[in-house]
C-alpha cells in the first residue's frame, strides 16, 4: 500500500475518532432520546395539519434541503415553507405513519433519523389518493440559538407500486 494512501486512511480514522470522542455515551443517548421525541412530535404535527407549528421543526435557513415524496426538491427556507403551505392547502386529511424508526447521533449537534413510512391522503375534492409507502431520512441539527433539534435535510422517498 502506498504511503500516501496509508497516511490518508490514518488521518481519516483520527478525524473520525476526534469528532466522536467529544460526545460521551451518556450525552449521545440523551440526544438520541430527544431526537426520537422530536421525530414523533413532527409526525403528530404533520397529521394534525398544524402548519405554523410544523414550520418550527425546520431550520429556517438557505441550506435547508427537502426532497418530497413526489420527487420535487426544495432548497432554502422560503421554497420549503411554500411547499408545505401548498401541500396542506391541497389536502383535507393526511395520515403519515412512521415505523422502524432508528436514530443515530453522528456527532455533537448532528443526528440522523431513518424510518419507513406510509401516507394516506384525502384531497380537498374528497378523492382518496393511493396509499404510499417508502423510506425517510431526516438529518437533524441542534439550533445553537434556541437549543432545539431542527430538520436540516429531509428525504421522503416513495416505493413504486409492484407491477405484476
Amino acid at each position: 500500500m502506498p504511503l500516501s494512501r496509508l497516511l490518508l486512511m490514518v488521518t481519516c480514522a483520527m478525524l473520525l475518532a476526534c469528532t466522536q470522542s467529544d460526545l460521551t455515551r451518556r450525552e449521545a443517548l440523551l440526544d438520541q432520546q430527544v431526537v426520537i421525541e422530536r421525530v414523533n412530535a413532527w409526525q403528530g404535527t404533520m397529521n394534525n395539519a398544524r402548519i405554523d407549528s410544523l414550520l418550527t421543526f425546520y431550520h429556517q435557513e438557505p441550506n435547508l434541503k427537502v426532497m418530497w415524496a413526489d420527487g420535487r426538491r426544495t432548497e432554502g427556507w422560503e421554497p420549503t415553507e411554500q411547499a408545505i403551505r401548498d401541500l396542506y392547502g391541497s389536502i383535507q386529511y393526511m395520515n403519515f405513519v412512521i415505523s422502524e424508526l432508528e436514530v443515530q447521533v453522528l456527532a455533537r449537534g448532528i443526528a440522523q433519523a431513518t424510518f419507513r413510512h406510509s401516507t394516506d391522503v384525502v384531497g380537498r375534492d374528497n378523492r382518496r389518493l393511493p396509499v404510499a409507502s417508502g423510506h425517510g431520512l431526516l438529518i437533524w441539527m441542534k439550533d445553537q440559538d434556541q437549543k432545539v433539534w431542527k430538520i436540516h435535510t429531509a428525504d421522503l422517498a416513495v416505493t413504486p407500486p409492484a407491477t405484476n
